[in-house]
This record gives structure tokens, sequence and C-alpha cells, in this order.
């Protein structure tokens, strides 16, 4: 895949049609609340990341401009199992509290 600047596949986020260690970069949108287990996600999320590459993870924010994505941000109950699920999976990660919306980034480091 070095000779495509992106990919897209069918899939979910626990299966990923994707080879291991194929991707620099793995970003996902406001999906989160979809995917059918946070954990796996993010375990095949780390499989198909290559050594040192990065996920970002995005939400709708409480602080958005639109009344709609400030309805939408995530539970207490949803950050707290994907702050747990994060750690776990990738040890280090950092949130950002942007305007729009929040997000998540973690590097692949094993």
């Amino acid at each position: 895949m070095r000779d495509r600047l992106w990919s897209r596949g069918d899939g979910t986020a626990d299966q990923l049609p994707l080879p291991d260690a194929s991707c620099d970069t793995v970003v996902a949108v406001n999906n989160l609340v979809m995917w059918p287990d946070l954990a796996a996600s993010l375990k095949e999320i780390k499989r198909v990341l290559r050594l040192r590459g990065h996920v970002v993870l995005s939400w709708h924010s409480a602080t958005a401009s639109s009344s709609t994505s400030r309805r939408l941000e995530l539970s207490d109950d949803v950050t707290g199992r994907l702050t747990a699920a994060l750690q776990a999976t990738f040890g280090d990660f950092q949130r950002h509290d942007l305007t729009e919306s929040v997000a998540w980034e973690a590097q692949r480091k094993e």
C-alpha cells in the first residue's frame, strides 16, 4: 500500500480488510459509537498500523457551534470506556479538546 496515499475498504472497525502493519495513519471521524466492540476495534487498528503509526479518533464536542453536534457529545460512560481501551491498547495517548470536536491520538510503539 506504500504506492497509495490512502486506502478505503469495506469492513467494520473490528475487522479491517487490511494486512498487518500496512498503514501509517488510521483516522476515524464521528463513528466511534457505531463500532461493535470498542476494545476489539482499537486492537484491530493497532494490528494494521505500522510501528510508530498513528491513530486519530474524533467526535463531536460539547462546545461545537452546531446544536446538533453539541447534543451528540459522548457520554461519560463512553468516554471512560474509550479512555480505558486506548490506555490498554496503546499505553500513552493524547486527548485534544477542540472547539468543534474532541480528538484522541495514539501511536503504535510495539
